[in-house]
């Protein structure tokens, strides 16, 4: 018999703040009303002086706009986004990027393959390169494949009653080129990260071209539109394989803090690793005698 379950409580919504109920004419009005006071507090009011108060008014209205402006990028920004694999492999890519991009390479164009019009995606801040994964089998010494088994040692077969070989994750020797392009005012943006072939690209030396005359949007990238068009197939596997493979490492790294944390934690374990490391540091160096020959004649 299984124990009763206990029956799940609603989850309470969350509710939302006074100024986020608001609509919009009422923040409107407040901070109307603030940018008054303030302006009538630092520089005062007087019938006489309208003028003046009104340029007073704009300046403090600026002001305190880009204050709110600010504090809104920087709250942003320290915002704790939920993990994404290939989120975490994009920013990664970026940060390669704009390491390796050469100083001779500038902005980055889409055109035809006739190169009679052009049209500007943006300046560059990053050039890098992708290598396509491959899945190859693996074998034994004798060249024999080698399958995947279960805990007790049998074969796993397939819905086919097939075995099911293990495979590698191995370079494939062709990829694609990064381009990353700033965006947003000032360069302060997302950046827009294409992925392309060579073979859809000029020479990575000063202005590049596309040859293509549009962008087609997956995952975290933009391709050109012949590109994806071409082998859809392999550019969801590829996306799919760099998901596999970020989610790998980072399970490593959260195994690692665990139990860098655990050991932290324990204080019996950690007092036996400080009082083993004292030991060690007072135990005597073994004198270990040089080989006479050579040395004196």
């Amino acid at each position: 018999m299984y124990p009763p379950q206990q029956p799940q409580q609603p989850q309470q919504q969350q509710q939302p703040t006074f100024w986020a109920s608001l609509g919009l004419v009422p923040k409107i009005i407040i901070l109307i009303a603030v940018v008054l006071l303030v302006t009538t507090l630092l520089f005062g009011f007087a019938i006489t002086n309208i003028g003046d108060f009104v340029i007073s008014f704009v300046k403090v209205a600026i002001a305190i706009g880009l204050i709110l402006f600010a504090l809104s990028a920087f709250m942003q920004k320290m915002q704790q986004k939920p993990y994404s694999p290939t989120e975490d492999f994009r920013i990664k890519v970026v940060s390669k990027a704009r390491l390796l991009k050469p100083p001779n390479v500038y902005r980055l164009w889409l055109r035809g393959d006739q190169m009679r019009s052009r049209a500007l995606i943006g300046n560059l801040e990053g050039v890098g390169w992708i290598p396509y994964l491959t899945a190859r089998p693996k074998k034994d010494e004798k060249g024999g494949l080698i399958y995947c088994k279960d805990k007790r040692g049998g074969i796993i077969l397939n819905k086919e009653k097939l075995p099911i070989p293990e495979y590698d994750i191995i370079e494939d020797g062709d990829g694609d080129s990064i381009f990353v392009v700033k965006q947003g005012f000032l360069g302060l943006g997302d950046p827009l990260v294409i992925r392309c072939h060579p073979q859809y690209h000029s020479e990575i030396l000063g202005d590049i071209y596309i040859k293509d005359v549009g962008l087609a949007p997956f995952g975290e990238y933009f391709y050109p539109s012949k590109q994806w068009s071409s082998d859809i197939t392999r550019n969801q596997i590829q996306n799919q394989l760099e998901a596999i493979m970020g989610a790998y490492f980072k399970s490593l790294d959260l195994a690692q803090t665990a139990t860098e944390m655990s050991i932290a934690i324990d204080p019996w374990f950690s007092k036996i690793l400080a009082t083993r490391n004292e030991e060690l540091a007072r135990a005597p160096v073994p004198y270990q005698a040089a080989p006479q020959q050579g040395l004196y004649r």
